[in-house]
């Protein structure tokens, strides 16, 4: 399922989850709320935002917004990873809002606050959905659940994804997932949803269309919110593989999708993308959404938390030779007098400063995008289901 591309002027847009996240907010060369290239002042443009705190130079900063394409630092490239059961190290999640963008920090971003990833005693992911603020109500007048995405720092550029997974989808509109997907709006997915427990869905978009006949539903030997089983993707430049325990369970291939002819496009995934794993309420907001994923969501114990659990995670790149070496981020790229010997300071801003320039309201700092995205997420919930 596709995350909204639109969004309320009060609410920051969402680029994944499951997304959780990444839809480019992008008009040409305008920062959405600043209404024009981002200044050299506040460099980078990310949300909708300009800010001179280089957190926002990271992954989704829109580089045609920002001040210079290279204020935006360069998306880290694919190595393979392999995180073996019991693996999962909290220390490897990085908060998005401390993210500097360098790949040698950590292997994961956590996309929103409050930080609802978090790693067990025994070494698995837990993802979890719990009662966003209480007993407030949406503006549907709905509870509301509050999840997490964990997002790959760095892109997969085709190649292959593998995880072993508990889905936490046992209630109506529990939406749990694994994802591939771009600012582009390029996406291949399996989502587990609650109004079908035994069951989980594959899918894939390309640039954002809301396309939803190329769903395919797959059921289970044994119900997948109790018994964990591995789930692959295989990504190439000619095909795409859903395969589960092993077995390939679906195949789509680039030259059976649509052709255009006038950029000899087809509209298959083809741009690098993140990995990401998330947990989300889908029964509680727009109707097709609930529709979907069903409805309602139950809170009627408003302390219930939903716990999406992954053992272990491979990810095996296509294209091969990427670790990175060099010091980050390479030369000539970030906002205009960035210096990482002084933590990261931008002519002697402090990096968690909004920066100046602009009208007001248009610079905002990283911990306010990572704590109010979710919200618009949430609250907004697809016009598209």
């Amino acid at each position: 399922m596709i995350n909204p591309s639109t969004w309320t002027t009060g609410a920051l847009p969402l680029l994944t989850l499951g997304s959780l996240w990444l839809v480019a907010m992008v008009s040409a060369d305008v920062c959405e709320h600043f209404g024009a290239q981002c200044p050299s002042t506040s460099a980078c443009c990310k949300q909708g935002y300009c800010s001179a705190d280089p957190n926002f130079c990271t992954t989704g900063c829109i580089p045609n917004a920002s001040y210079s394409p290279q204020s935006c630092f360069p998306q880290p490239k694919c190595v393979d990873l392999s995180i073996p059961e019991g693996g999962w190290k909290g220390e490897s999640i990085i908060p998005l809002q401390n993210f500097t963008g360098d790949p040698g920090t950590g292997n994961w971003t956590s996309d929103f606050q409050p930080n609802h990833a978090s790693v067990n005693g025994a070494g698995d992911l837990i993802l979890t959905l719990s009662m966003d603020g209480g007993s407030a109500k949406n503006e549907f007048g709905k509870p509301q659940g509050f999840g997490a995405t964990i997002s790959s720092i760095r892109s997969l550029d085709y190649g292959a994804v593998t995880a072993k997974i508990k889905s936490a989808s046992t209630s109506p509109g529990v939406v749990s997932s694994l994802i591939v997907r771009n600012s582009y709006g390029d996406e291949i997915d399996f989502e587990w949803v609650g109004k079908e427990k035994k069951e989980v869905q594959s899918n894939f978009y390309w640039n954002n269309e809301l396309d939803y006949t190329k769903s395919v539903h797959h059921p289970m030997p044994e119900d997948p919110t109790v018994n964990f089983y591995t789930y692959g993707i295989r990504w190439t430049p000619d095909e795409i593989q859903w395969l589960i325990e092993g077995s390939v369970v679906r195949t789509v291939y680039r030259n059976t999708t649509t052709f255009i002819a006038a950029n000899s496009t087809y509209k298959y995934p083809s741009r690098p993308a993140l990995v990401q794993l998330g947990i989300w309420d889908g029964g509680q907001g727009l109707q097709g959404t609930a529709d979907w994923a069903g409805t309602p969501t139950d809170w009627a114990d408003p302390n219930k938390k939903y716990d999406m659990t992954v053992k272990n995670l491979d990810v095996s790149c296509f294209y091969k030779g990427n670790t990175t070496t060099e010091t980050w981020p390479p030369a000539g790229y970030g906002p205009p007098g960035y210096d990482k010997s002084k933590g990261g300071s931008v002519n002697g801003t402090d990096k968690a400063g909004g920066g100046g320039g602009g009208s007001t309201g248009s610079t905002i700092s990283s911990v306010q995008v990572a704590s109010t995205v979710m919200l618009g997420f949430v609250v907004l919930l697809m016009t598209f289901a």
